[in-house]
Formats: structure tokens, sequence, C-alpha cells
């Protein structure tokens, strides 16, 4: 995981398919230069305004629920 091309501080924070947080970067503006390193067991990343994982205080283990919005429009009755 890296930065090129970003141009605002971003945090990512990484989920296990059990929805568990197995590690969180908080990436400054670089470039591209340094890497970010994730690892098998992890099925997603969520990108976050840099800060908001110290704001949040989102850590390692924390549990992590997705709600997914459906794309489809209401019906009307």
């Amino acid at each position: 995981f890296w930065m090129k091309g970003c141009r605002v501080p971003i945090d990512v924070v990484f989920i296990n398919a059990s929805g568990k947080v197995t590690k969180t970067y908080s990436m400054a503006v670089d470039g591209g230069k340094r890497r970010y390193a994730y690892d098998d067991e992890d099925v997603s990343a969520v990108e976050l305004s840099g800060g908001s994982v110290k704001k949040w205080k989102i850590s390692r283990g924390d549990n992590v629920t997705v709600k997914r919005i459906s794309s489809e429009p209401k019906q009307r009755m």
C-alpha cells in the first residue's frame, strides 16, 4: 500500500475476515516513497481522513461492522 499521487494525509485501517482491525497506518504525503505492508489475513482496507484513527481511538482488535447500503431506489406504495 502506498501514497503515490495522493495529495492529502490519510489513515488506513486493515481488517480481517472476522471483522477485526489488524493494523492501522497514518500515512503522510511523501510522493509514494514509503510502502505500507498488509498480511494475508487482511481482506479489507478502509481509507479515512488523516488523523481519524487517533481521533476515533481505532486500534488493533477493534470490531468493525460494515453496513451495506442498497443502490436500489426505494419502492413507493
